[in-house]
């Protein structure tokens, strides 16, 4: 007989922990990048020399971070509040501890650099910020043995065309900040739906796949809305409803399939089906958990979603020295009322279905694209001014948006740089020129100050 089953409010209080005041309210990050052959360009392998595995265990030995295991792999590594994880394809991703200002943030995004880059001397590899890998097809890619990605890989095989490329070639920045209240946060919520067309234009930079020319401007996000529309896109009712709340994501939530449960060490299929029904009947045996509850909410991949906090996830990664400039953009959109309300008012006035129109759009023209008879490169223009008006209003320094302005007055995203650097006249990838130009770029910034 199933054991009774707590009140559902279980499902609720998670988000509703992550309230905080403002004076408690941090910043974080979460940055993907690829390793490849530097005389080559194609993608590292997880095992051998100078393997994924490799680079964690060298981390581990050189710069103090301590292993993580499954099975007899070392899939990750912790230090001080931070961790390392590996994706599907071998991508290595640092998650910040928190921090209360942009400066402590940048700290520690360049100690890790610093650490990559004493591996990447060790073991002859190259690290590339471009978030698509530009060269391999994904099955020339090796899987990380993780039990989770083995489920979630059959779970994705049969639910969009392109699910296998979003786990194994593509890499990001996610930003993740708090809330106070449940009201602040959706309209955090709303604020980055309606900007994830207009940022996500400015921060495109995957403008290759299997060494050509993408077909789309923001390749990664057309990945993305091509790989499971049950859990990725936009957050149904969130962008219309003002009174959309942790109620109504918990109901969402529920009945997104669920690719895979865990006990132990032990991860096994859920063969489909939702928390709802695994609520109700549990599976085989069987009963949810509040731990079962948060895995299962890791497995949404909305452009934004909750946790005890915001997590804006509708960025390509922009390159190593934009990354900042790309978390300082939304601190001043989200962090500050009046930014937050005059970026909304961008995109207020749109239907679900317009919303929808112009997120297609700028994924498939970019900057160039026109929204409402405006091109997204002027409304990234706006974006970028009303985020900085809002970090000078939070005692941040708008200077760290220098990048992403000298990007959005040219109508350039870091793709179209990449492109004009390393694209052939047939469309094809120049493989030395692009790791010429991630390698330069890099060590600018590693050098800088």
């Amino acid at each position: 007989m199933p054991p009774p089953q707590p009140p559902l409010d279980w499902l609720v209080a998670p988000f509703r922990a992550g309230c905080k005041p403002p004076s408690q309210r941090r910043v974080g990050m979460e940055v993907e990048v690829q390793g490849v052959c530097p005389h080559s360009g194609h993608r590292l392998p997880f095992d051998g020399p100078q393997g994924v595995e490799a680079v964690l265990k060298t981390l581990a030995i050189a710069c103090g971070w301590i292993e993580e295991c499954e099975g007899a792999h070392v899939i990750g590594l912790h230090r001080q509040g931070e961790t390392i994880t590996i994706e599907p394809g071998g991508q290595v991703e640092l998650s910040t501890a928190p921090r209360a200002t942009l400066a402590e943030l940048e700290e520690d995004y360049r100690r890790f650099l610093a650490d990559l880059d004493a591996v990447a001397e060790r073991l002859d590899i190259q690290w590339t910020q471009t978030s698509v890998h530009p060269l391999d097809p994904a099955p020339a890619v090796t899987w990380v043995p993780k039990g989770r990605y083995a489920f979630l890989s059959e779970h994705l095989a049969t639910t969009g065309a392109l699910g296998h490329q979003m786990m194994k070639l593509t890499s990001g920045v996610q930003v993740c900040l708090d809330y106070q209240s449940e009201a602040e946060c959706f309209a955090m919520v709303r604020a980055v739906q309606g900007l994830a067309p207009i940022v996500g234009a400015l921060a495109a930079n995957s403008p290759f796949v299997e060494g050509v020319q993408a077909p789309a401007s923001v390749y990664r996000r057309h990945i993305w809305r091509h790989t499971d529309p049950q859990r990725c896109g936009f957050l149904p009712g969130a962008h219309e409803r003002a009174d959309y709340g942790f109620a109504d994501y918990v109901e969402h939530l529920l009945d997104v399939p669920m690719p895979f449960l865990r006990r132990g060490v032990r991860w096994f299929t859920a063969d489909g089906r939702t928390f709802r029904q695994f609520l109700t009947n549990g599976i085989d045996g069987i009963h949810p958990t509040p731990e079962d509850w948060a895995l299962h909410g890791t497995s949404l991949f909305t452009e934004v979603r909750l946790k005890n906090f915001v997590e804006v996830r509708c960025c390509d990664h922009p390159g190593v020295d934009k990354v900042i400039a790309l978390a300082a953009l939304w601190v001043g959109l989200l962090y500050d009322d009046e930014a937050r309300r005059r970026a909304w008012q961008l995109a207020a006035h749109w239907s679900p279905e317009q919303l929808q129109a112009a997120d297609h759009a700028a994924i498939a023209d970019g900057l160039a694209a026109t929204i409402d008879g405006t091109t997204v490169a002027d409304l990234a223009r706006q974006v970028v001014e009303i985020a900085a008006a809002g970090l000078t209003r939070l005692d941040e320094d708008p200077v760290r948006l220098a990048p992403l302005r000298e990007l959005a007055a040219a109508g350039r995203s870091p793709g179209d740089e990449l492109l004009a650097a390393a694209c052939d006249p047939d469309d094809s990838l120049r493989v030395d020129a692009w790791l010429a130009f991630e390698g330069d770029r890099w060590r600018r910034y590693l050098d800088g100050p």
